[in-house]
């Protein structure tokens, strides 16, 4: 599936720009709902040229090129563009950012036998997998053999105040939504109970419960598809 921007509506003129999470100040609420959408799927042994996905590039990338947008514009909310504004910002800014994918999950397969059997977030501006990788090493064991081996990257997505779903990298302050990451990272290992994970597992380290929705638009297989991780 190819990567998008959330700024894409905005910038062809389908939608208005939707305004940031701004959690600053405002306590979380558990009741707001999200979803982890998993895009992209590759053979685990792929994992080495996989490129890097970092949550503090993408959120600078992101509010970086919106405000450039408006100062070029002249305008502080500009809401819906008119298409000299569009066009305009294209031109001199380029294409917007893309998604980033911060959440990956390793799954294997065997017959009618699928499980997850590690959860973890990336979140550095280095290939999280080309220096190894702990769990990759230990699908290794002969207790894996004969398992197909997938690992699966997904972004995540809020429901914001506004009644509208925005992507993480949205959230301000950035030290937010680290810390959203970071504790959705904790829920879905706590649910899921992956085996080779060895933190999180038997403790509830969840500082920002949401109701997280799985969605699977990279497989035929749709693992995980619907799954609910609930708070």
């Amino acid at each position: 599936m190819p990567r998008i921007s959330q700024l894409e509506p905005w910038l062809k003129r389908k939608a208005p720009l939707q305004g940031f999470i701004n959690l600053s100040g405002n306590p979380p609420k558990s009741e707001w709902g999200g979803f982890l959408a998993l895009d992209v799927v590759h053979p685990v042994h792929e994992t080495v040229g996989l490129p890097a996905e970092s949550l503090e590039s993408a959120w600078k990338a992101i509010h970086g090129y919106v405000s450039s947008a408006c100062r070029l514009i002249r305008s502080r909310n500009p809401g819906w563009l008119d298409g000299e504004e569009a066009e305009e910002i294209l031109t001199k800014l380029g294409s917007p950012p893309q998604l980033c994918y911060p959440v990956y999950i390793l799954a294997v397969f065997k017959g009618s036998e699928k499980r997850v059997v590690y959860v973890g977030k990336t979140s550095t501006d280095r290939g999280r997998f080309r220096g190894g990788h702990a769990a990759l090493t230990k699908l290794h064991n002969p207790l894996y053999d004969g398992y197909a081996k997938r690992i699966y990257l997904g972004a995540v997505v809020l429901l914001g105040t506004d009644g509208e779903y925005q992507p993480l990298e949205w959230v301000k302050p950035l030290l937010a939504a680290k810390q959203i990451l970071s504790s959705i990272e904790a829920q879905l290992i706590f649910d899921l109970k992956p085996e080779l994970n060895t933190v999180h597992k038997n403790r509830y380290n969840v500082t920002w419960p949401v109701q997280l929705h799985v969605q699977n638009f990279a497989d035929d297989s749709k693992f995980l598809d619907d799954y609910m991780c609930y708070p």
